[in-house]
């Protein structure tokens, strides 16, 4: 979390819950290859290759996008840095 003053008040502003769904045997429910790692395992995105929207990144959903993902599990993602 980061803490965040305003006003003289200490505000904490919390992380955007980003969510990823997939099949059973953690492979792409909708579209893509491979198979994602175990719970509890971080995947990273070298610094060095561009993002490319459908092409490149994690592809993570908000919570109001949700529904139009929707597949057999939907884990909560946690990432470091700015929110895609």
């Amino acid at each position: 979390m980061i803490i965040k003053k305003q006003h003289h008040r200490a505000r904490v502003a919390e992380q955007e819950q980003l969510f990823k769904v997939l099949n059973y045997d953690r492979k792409p429910n909708n579209g893509g290859t491979g198979q994602w790692p175990r719970v509890g395992s971080w995947l990273e995105i070298p610094t060095t290759q561009a993002l490319v929207p459908c092409l490149t990144g994690l592809h993570l959903c908000r919570r109001q996008d949700l529904v139009m993902w929707l597949g057999p599990t939907i884990f909560l993602a946690e990432y470091s840095g700015d929110p895609p």
